[in-house]
């Protein structure tokens, strides 16, 4: 619903995301077939040492992330790019909790794409590759239905209206708030 929302609103030229795309489904296909070839004991030691890689992303020079311009198309075509886009789909294919800051650092830290338009590109990806992944695991019978319905309801329903707000958000920074008045206890405001 993200992905959609996004699509909608004309915010996701599928053109220049359809490099990372392609990597990322060969990936996770990869990588979901993995996950069901290895142990709960190890995938769990796998999640927690990633959890923490995860958080060192976040947390070392925040300021990398906050890109207000793309980066031209040729840095994306680079092998390296398409390369950690691949790896990208193998740990989303593999476990896909927490993808989705691994995909935004692919795309800001790596291929030097704004905040925004990474974050839509990292749902037109999610949004490739859930289906093949969720074959796999169906091949291999390891799927809650009961789990995955609700879980996926909650992701369509959190895209939406996080879109929403983000619409929102962006009609209220384009008010002018100035002052039209002064008075001893301060000044009055309104909307312009």
């Amino acid at each position: 619903m993200g992905a959609y929302s996004f699509w909608q609103k004309k915010k996701i030229p599928l053109g220049r995301a359809s490099w990372s795309i392609v990597p990322c489904v060969l990936g996770a296909i990869l990588g979901a077939y993995l996950a069901t070839q290895i142990s709960p004991k190890a995938l769990n030691d796998f999640i927690g040492v990633l959890l923490m890689v995860m958080l060192g992303l976040i947390l070392v020079r925040p300021s990398r992330w906050m890109r207000k311009e793309n980066a031209n198309g040729e840095r994306s075509k680079r092998p390296l790019a398409i390369i950690i886009m691949f790896l990208i789909g193998i740990y989303g294919g593999f476990i896909q909790a927490g993808v989705g800051i691994f995909l935004l650092a692919g795309l800001v830290l790596g291929v030097h794409y704004s905040l925004p338009y990474a974050n839509a590109i990292k749902l037109v990806i999610v949004a490739f590759y859930a289906f093949p992944v969720l074959l796999v695991f169906i091949w291999q019978n390891q799927v809650n239905w009961f789990f995955g319905i609700f879980t996926a309801l909650g992701q369509g329903f959190g895209g939406f209206f996080g879109r929403a707000i983000h619409g929102l958000l962006s009609q209220c920074r384009s008010l002018d708030l100035s002052p039209v008045g002064h008075h001893r206890s301060g000044g009055y405001y309104t909307f312009l």
